[in-house]
């Protein structure tokens, strides 16, 4: 699994330094000017919003009151390649960046797109903390309607009872929705084999460990092997998270 993690990690920055330097070329305009301003600061919440074609993090609100981080200089790279993200989200990320990164956002200007995740991120202090994120595209590319950059406000919700893993969804424009969760079904589904894809089946038909090693001629401990490695690459915390993930994800 590790492997696979390695590889998709590695060709999104590949993808990732491809697209900033051709956005580099391109002029860059605001879909919303003056529309977008930052939450009054207070514990519990941050919010940024980010440049792609300077490599630019600004007015950033709340980091010292949620995060700890003072006066700090951010880039977006920093946001993306540290160890600011956990790295049980990093993958799930990355296909949000990567799905956001393929539209036209030019033709929804008069229909604002947003995009709401769930994160842990890291605190000055060095502990992973949960939060409700929602972002939405405010900088395009004028010539296709890249993304180029947009705001992020996130929520703390630190000490919620549940694993946390990631879920992910978009409102706005059903046409642009609709294409997104088809891109996010794509980037996703590479992350599985082919056997955990049958795991996966028949866990959502309710079949037990014991009875998956039957149905596939396999050991009842390669069967929890395989389970293990899906609640990882869901980030889910349980077989129910897992089959609602897998749904969410095209996977099943």
């Amino acid at each position: 699994m590790r492997e696979q993690q390695e590889n998709i990690l590695s060709k999104f920055k590949e993808f990732w330094d491809k697209y900033i330097r051709d956005l580099e070329k391109e002029e860059v305009v605001d879909l919303f000017p003056d529309s977008f301003t930052n939450t009054f600061p207070f514990h519990g919440r941050f919010s940024f919003f980010v440049d792609l074609s300077n490599n630019r993090v600004f007015n950033m609100c709340g980091f010292e009151e949620t995060l700890g981080y003072k006066e700090e200089t951010w880039n977006v790279d920093h946001l993306l390649f540290s160890d600011f993200i956990h790295p049980d989200h990093l993958i799930h990320f990355y296909s949000i960046i990567r799905s956001t990164l393929e539209f036209d956002f030019s033709k929804y200007k008069h229909n604002p797109v947003s995009i709401h995740f769930k994160l842990m991120v890291k605190s000055k202090s060095g502990e992973y903390l949960k939060f409700f994120v929602s972002s939405g595209p405010t900088l395009v590319a004028k010539s296709n309607g890249a993304f180029a950059g947009g705001y992020y406000e996130c929520t703390l919700v630190h000490g919620m009872a549940d694993s946390f893993n990631f879920g992910w969804d978009i409102t706005g424009d059903p046409e642009l929705v609709q294409s997104f969760k088809e891109s996010m079904k794509k980037r996703m589904s590479v992350l599985l084999t082919k056997r955990e894809l049958e795991v996966l089946q028949y866990l959502k038909e309710g079949l037990s460990s014991k009875m998956i090693a039957d149905k596939l001629g396999i050991a009842k401990n390669t069967v929890d092997n395989f389970r293990s490695s899906l609640l990882k690459k869901s980030s889910a915390g349980n077989t129910a998270q897992l089959i609602s993930v897998a749904q969410k994800n095209g996977w099943i």
